[in-house]
């Protein structure tokens, strides 16, 4: 509603934010889903005494989060 009243380049803003808000809150989904589905798996890693897979599921997790967050 602001952006699109500032003087001379409103409608351009206007239409940045069209296509720049969808494609983040897709990287956004991706990222919850990858950090909400690892950080399960590695606990019932470590609950039933399986350190390395535990371990193999943080790091995973951790970089596909990273590789999301860095593409915004």
């Amino acid at each position: 509603m602001y952006v699109g009243r500032i003087p001379q380049i409103g409608t351009e803003a206007l239409a940045g934010l069209g296509v720049a808000l969808p494609i983040t809150l897709i990287l956004s989904a991706f990222s919850n889903l990858v950090g909400m589905g690892g950080a399960p798996l590695a606990s019932i890693y470590m609950g039933e005494k399986k350190k390395a897979g535990g371990r193999s599921e943080c790091s995973t997790t951790a970089l596909c989060c990273s590789l999301f967050s860095a593409s915004c």
